[in-house]
This record gives C-alpha cells, structure tokens and sequence, in this order.
C-alpha cells in the first residue's frame, strides 16, 4: 500500500471515541461538512432543542477548536459533549451552535497530524476548505469563542503559523463579538474547549481587540 494509504488507515483507526451528544442537542438538526473522502471535517452544525424553557434561545454561536476527532452527526466525542454542554449553560440566549476548527484533519493523535504535515505540508492538515468555512461561519455568528488550546505536541512552526492566520481572518470581525473561556489561570492560547469548566467563564478574547 502507498504510504498515504497507511497513514490514512492509521489515523481512522486512531480517530478517537465517540460518546452521545449533550442531551439538550436537537439530534434533528445535526448537519456536517467533511470532505468527499472524511478526512477533514470543517463544520459541525446543531440547534438545542426547543421547549418551553428555551424559547428565548435565538442566537447563533461558533466555537473555533483544534482539528476534529471522532464527532460526526450521529455521535460526539469528548470535547464536543463538553463544548455542548458549556454553551448551552453559559450563553442562554444561544439556540445554534457551529464546531470549527484550525485544522480540519480528522486526527486524534498529535503524532498523526505531524506526520502528515511532515510529508505532505501545511494544507494537508489545514484543509483546502477551511478558510472559506471558518470565515463564513464567523461571521455569520453572534459569538464566536476561540478555543484552540496550546500546541499540543503538534509541530510548534505550524501551530505558531496558523494561530496567526486564524487571528487574521477574525482580526476582519467585530472584535466585541469574539470571547474565550477563562479560568483563574493564565494561558498562552485561548483554553481549549476539552478544559472547560462549569467554574469557567466567558470574557472577551483580549489579544484581538489589542491586535486591531
């Protein structure tokens, strides 16, 4: 088999568990956007459920993450449960969520994303869709939270590279609409949605408005 083939294989295989969605998710709604052969995912869209105690949800949010793992439209994984769940307790007003990410290849491992990097250069990881997806569903929210976390072990020249782009293409957005999660701790990059905690709170993404 050719080493692309093997590398593919590996990373299905490594992909992650996947775990049911945060009860309050319309399963109905659930719609994503992967490339013809899966391995990117670009967007991950859903609504929460309407009842009489989420009536006044009419907002839209998108959550800017790592790169996707195991999450499709029949299952989450673990940090879209907990992104999920966040959201649907922190911003009561929200009825739409939007999962995005800073590369779209489906990997679990670090290890996976290097080595496709290494072999194949930045767009393998990236994807050829991401940009246009990440910055048309940006703007089209009414909060974008930014939650990428640190590098992770992924190759620290990429990582520095694409944050920067990334911060570039929102840099273009209303900066009083972008927010991160916030502990008691400091952190380098915005917290990624996998650390969030019911303690946790929602505050303005200040780097950006210092950029601007």
């Amino acid at each position: 088999p050719t080493r692309r083939f093997v590398l593919f294989l590996r990373r299905m295989v490594r992909i992650g568990r996947q775990i049911p969605h945060f009860r309050e998710v319309d399963l109905s709604t659930l719609k994503a956007h992967f490339s013809e052969d899966r391995r990117f995912r670009y967007l991950l869209n859903m609504q929460y459920g309407s009842n009489l105690y989420a009536s006044g949800r009419t907002k839209h949010a998108a959550v800017i993450l790592k790169n996707p793992s195991a999450a499709d439209t029949s299952a989450a994984d673990s940090t879209i449960r907990k992104v999920e769940t966040f959201i649907y307790r922190h911003l009561e007003d929200v009825l739409e969520l939007s999962i995005l990410n800073i590369f779209g290849l489906r990997a679990t491992d670090a290890a996976d994303l290097n080595e496709e990097y290494r072999v194949k250069g930045a767009d393998s990881v990236i994807g050829p869709e991401n940009d246009r997806i990440l910055e048309e569903t940006a703007h089209r929210a009414d909060y974008v939270v930014v939650a990428w976390g640190n590098k992770s072990g992924i190759d620290a020249d990429l990582y520095g590279e694409r944050v920067l782009k990334v911060k570039h293409i929102l840099g273009r957005m209303n900066p009083s609409r972008i927010f991160e999660v916030k502990g008691n701790k400091d952190h380098v990059h915005p917290l990624h949605g996998m650390m969030w905690g019911y303690e946790h709170r929602l505050q303005p993404f200040l780097e950006l408005k210092e950029e601007n």
